[in-house]
């Protein structure tokens, strides 16, 4: 717990609104920090744009969202409607990147889901 408040927040304690927070990404990672480091490598090393994509996809095609996640081609025409400057080959290349880079997955039934330990 004190590696990942340290890193993720710069301090020792965390706010008491977010200790919860914490208790379940340490759940998720099964107590192994290397899984964190691993993770924000991944995201550390993805261009601007990559980044912008993947957060949206955080943000508002999760599970949290969307309980059973979201179709890729229904995430595609969002984007494409929004971001009249990014083409559809463009995206799916981004989307490739971020398989890649284990920060998401696309199942068989082509949704859209978040890493397990994001």
């Amino acid at each position: 717990m004190k590696l990942l408040i340290i890193h993720s927040y710069g301090k020792e304690n965390l706010p008491n609104e977010l200790v919860e927070v914490g208790k379940k990404i340490i759940r998720a990672c099964n107590g192994l920090p290397l899984n964190l480091k691993i993770l924000r490598v991944s995201f550390d090393n993805l261009k601007v744009e990559e980044k912008k994509i993947f957060l949206d996809i955080c943000c508002f095609f999760g599970s949290n969202v969307y309980q059973e996640g979201m179709l890729k081609e229904r995430v595609l025409q969002i984007w494409a409607n929004n971001q009249k400057n990014i083409l559809k080959h463009d995206m799916e290349s981004i989307l490739n990147t971020l398989i890649y880079e284990s920060l998401i997955k696309i199942n068989n039934s082509k949704i859209i889901r978040v890493h397990d330990q994001l």
